[in-house]
């Protein structure tokens, strides 16, 4: 009976230096894909060039008459439907529309001249971060 407890004593004793070499070689891993990809740096970049393209948005916006800028604000950030926008505004649903048309033109034309890429592009690279 003496020499089974020694038997399982060794077993145990060997499973745990395995478990204990495999969690050391994989913590070894980890930390070297962590030390290889620079997170931080890229987060960073990332919202930094995210809060650049709002910040042309806004500034576009900002040339526009002011009801259009409400307009643009109830649709497209608070996501009211045509229909809301004419009834907290006490417009009609067409003036929401040609509101809408107007500011999506501007948006447009001064993402094609001043960034030099397309509406779509800059709703795709915004919807990515």
């Amino acid at each position: 009976m003496n020499s089974f407890n020694a038997y399982a004593f060794t077993i145990a004793k060997r499973q745990c230096l395995d478990f204990l070499k495999r969690a050391a070689v994989e913590q070894t891993a980890m930390n070297l894909i962590l030390q290889a990809y620079p997170l931080d740096n890229n987060i960073t970049e990332e919202n930094q060039q995210y809060n650049e393209y709002l910040n042309f948005i806004d500034n576009t916006l900002l040339r526009l008459p002011p009801q259009t800028q409400e307009v643009f604000k109830l649709c497209r950030q608070q996501y009211k439907s045509y229909d809301e926008a004419a009834a907290i505004l006490g417009i009609s649903r067409h003036a929401i529309k040609k509101h809408m048309v107007r500011s999506m033109k501007v948006l447009r034309t001064a993402a094609e001249t001043e960034l030099g890429i397309s509406m779509s592009i800059l709703f795709i690279l915004l919807s990515s971060f």
